[in-house]
């Protein structure tokens, strides 16, 4: 009859031109490296930010706290 065996697992994927890729990828590179992105943040910035994440972490552990006592009390 001529019908050819279909792998429907090859067909399952899509198969990239590795080489295409590639020059997609060196297109875009300097849009997605952090590294010479010029973004610098001063020391006080940065304990800033510190001093933020250690009082968000305290608010979710008091609320884990709150929680666990909640769920005994049910």
């Amino acid at each position: 009859m001529g019908h050819k065996l279909k792998d429907r697992v090859r067909e399952a994927y899509f198969l990239a031109d590795p080489d295409e890729l590639r020059k997609i990828y060196l297109r875009y590179i300097e849009h997605l490296s952090v590294k010479g992105s010029g973004v610098k943040y001063s020391l006080d910035e940065i304990r800033e930010l510190q001093r933020q994440n250690n009082r968000l972490c305290d608010t979710v552990t008091e609320m884990k706290k709150e929680l666990n006592e909640f769920k005994g009390d049910v």
